[in-house]
């Protein structure tokens, strides 16, 4: 009987693993879907094609490479609380 406990906890880990392996593709998937989004998103606004976004990301790398992630996003951080702040103190929805 021993055997085949030990048999199902291993059968039970297997599936363990399978099913965050799984999640971990969809995550995956999801986030490329999201991405792939947003550079349409970001390069119809700004009038940015696919090799700038890609510029722009390759510098932003080699920034958070050299200072760090955390405070590489500071940056980002103050200008997303200033453009907020903004948005928050706009006296009517035509001045957005």
């Amino acid at each position: 009987m021993a055997a085949t406990g030990s048999a199902r906890g291993g059968e039970a880990r297997l599936w363990y693993y399978a099913a965050a392996a799984s999640k971990g593709g969809f995550v995956f998937g999801y986030d490329n879907s999201v991405v792939d989004g947003a550079v349409d998103a970001i390069g119809g606004t700004f009038g940015a094609g696919p090799g700038a976004v890609g510029v722009g990301a390759a510098f932003s790398g080699r920034i958070a490479d050299h200072v760090g992630r955390i405070r590489g996003m500071w940056p980002a951080a103050g200008l997303y609380v200033l453009g907020a702040a903004g948005a928050a103190s706009a006296p009517s929805p035509a001045v957005l």
